[in-house]
């Protein structure tokens, strides 16, 4: 895999792809033509680099990035110039359902989880009695809304 200090030994002109990059800072954005540039550095365990990202003008970065096609240049940073990498062309990490449906399920526990849902489902259901009229919870309620509980939570 290729890492930063690799890159900081390419030369000036060499494209490189197919590696992933951690965002450390984001930097100045601008717009030259058509095209929005996002400055940044990046880091890993052997250093730092300068990196110039051609985005979308709505695309935030993420903290990682995987370079498609990247460009050893030199870059103008803080009145100096310094080797860095152009990114002309790159993507972000994606998840399948089952990784973000683990990974949000994760921020809470079970128990936090159903308490949740309960909250939205009690809250759903207040919202459809009459203003004047009193809420008073059965056991028949409660019921059914623990029933709505398990089927959002399991699915069955």
């Amino acid at each position: 895999m290729t890492k930063i200090s690799d890159l900081l030994q390419m030369p000036i002109g060499d494209k490189r792809g197919g590696f992933t990059l951690f965002v450390k800072t984001y930097k100045k954005r601008w717009k030259q033509g058509n095209i929005w540039w996002q400055q940044c550095i990046c880091n890993d365990e052997t250093g730092e680099i300068l990196a110039e990202v051609k985005v979308t003008d709505n695309v935030s970065l993420g903290r990682e990035i995987k370079v498609v096609i990247g460009l050893i240049v030199e870059l103008d940073w803080q009145n100096k110039t310094r080797k860095g990498i152009k990114i002309l062309q790159y993507t972000e990490p994606t998840q399948t359902p089952d990784e973000y449906y683990d990974e949000n399920l994760m921020r809470g526990t079970p128990d936090q989880v159903r308490g949740m849902c309960r909250h939205g489902i009690s809250i759903a259901i207040i919202n459809r009695i009459p203003a004047d009229s009193p809420v008073n919870p059965t056991d028949k309620l409660k019921e059914i809304i623990n029933e709505w509980v398990d089927f959002i939570v399991t699915g069955e």
